[in-house]
Parts: C-alpha cells; sequence; structure tokens
C-alpha cells in the first residue's frame, strides 16, 4: 500500500507542474513538502520504511514508471523530506 500511496503523490506532483504550466522543480518540490507536512506521524513513518525508489528491482519501486519524470522526481523529493523530518 505504501508504493501505492507514493505513486499517487507523484501523480500529484506531476499535476501540480502541469498546472502550473512549465516543467518546474520548485512545483515539484513544494508539492512534496506539502505532501510530507501533512502525513500523521504513523503515515511518515510507516511510509519512510519503504525502500528508496528505483534501489529494490523486487518491488513497484524498482526502477519503471513511478521512477522517471515528475512523477519520480517527486517520490524522490518526498523520500528525502521523511528523512529530515
Amino acid at each position: 500500500m505504501g508504493a501505492h500511496a507514493l505513486g499517487a503523490a507523484g501523480y500529484a506532483g506531476k499535476a501540480s507542474t502541469l498546472n502550473e504550466g512549465g516543467d518546474g522543480d520548485e512545483v515539484t518540490r513544494s508539492e512534496a513538502k506539502r505532501q510530507v507536512a501533512a502525513m500523521s506521524d504513523a503515515v511518515a513513518t510507516a511510509i519512510a520504511s519503504l525502500p528508496l525508489l528505483g534501489e529494490n528491482n523486487a518491488g513497484p519501486l524498482g526502477p519503471g514508471r513511478l521512477s522517471i519524470g515528475r512523477v519520480g522526481d517527486t517520490i524522490r523529493t518526498i523520500q528525502t523530506e521523511l528523512q529530515i523530518r
């Protein structure tokens, strides 16, 4: 389920960027930070326990659709933000 949550978050980052009309890294970072700030401690702990995007070939967070482009950028930013939360 955690990978699904990150996938949805990644697509929300992509949608936010498209809504702003650009490829904006800042929009992606802002959306990722907003999502992390909205997480309860329990959710943040659960999501932070998942493997980093692209590092585990066995699961949905391995190389593939979630790991590329704006979706991947958002997920990586969320995972980074969770490490410093």
